[in-house]
């Protein structure tokens, strides 16, 4: 209704009004305000008529009436909530982060809704192990305002680079002629030496394989 929109607009309009009388006197009266008119989406000013509601022994001969003026400002954006950080493999391409679509804000008229963001860094280099701001432009829908230039952030942390396998320590062991693959596999090392490309070693588990 109109009312609740004045409400939610936080305009609560009197529910009496102070009058003069013609002997002098002053008093209080209930008062209907017409509010058909008014549109909570329209900013700018919105004037209100309210008719004072007589009692015994009071009249308004000159249809006196009440009038009540606000000026409604544009619904714009007080507040932006930042996303929680992502962390993504190493070499994952920018477009290719799952970053959020949208953002949690809140507004002058104390809701909150979402907007649309679009999602940039100047810094992002998804081949350096490393964690890295992503500034969020607002996407705002139609008759919203973001007077402040408000924005969100982002981290996106990439994760350490692959290690990658130099070498391998060989092995063997002796069987008798004609033994069959599946007798000789428990005699096969379960894990191997390795060397990486950063100059570390390791070891690894390894699964056997019958060749031709």
């Amino acid at each position: 209704s109109d009312v609740d929109a004045l409400k939610n607009a936080r305009i609560e309009l009197k529910n009496q009004i102070k009058v003069d009388y013609d002997n002098g006197t002053k008093g209080a009266l209930d008062v209907v305000w017409d509010t058909d008119q008014y549109d909570a989406n329209k900013p700018g000013i919105h004037s209100f008529i309210g008719t004072p509601v007589l009692v015994d022994g009071v009249t308004n001969k000159d249809d006196l009436r009440a009038t009540f003026v606000i000026e409604l400002e544009e619904k714009s954006v007080v507040a932006v909530e930042n996303p929680l950080g992502i962390t993504v493999k190493y070499g994952t391409a920018i477009d290719d982060l799952e970053l959020p679509e949208t953002l949690a804000v809140s507004y002058n008229d104390t809701t909150t809704g979402t907007e649309g963001v679009i999602w940039t860094s100047s810094t992002n280099n998804p081949e350096l192990e490393g964690t890295y701001d992503f500034t969020g432009e607002l996407v705002l829908a139609q008759d919203i305002i973001n007077p402040d230039q408000l924005f969100a952030l982002i981290k996106v942390t990439v994760g350490p680079k692959p290690l990658k396998i130099v070498s391998i320590q060989q092995d063997a062991v002796s069987v008798a002629f004609g033994t069959a693959f599946v007798d000789a596999l428990p005699l096969l090392t379960k894990t191997v030496n390795t060397s990486y490309d950063n100059g570390t070693t390791g070891i690894l588990n390894v699964l056997w394989e019958e060749g031709e």
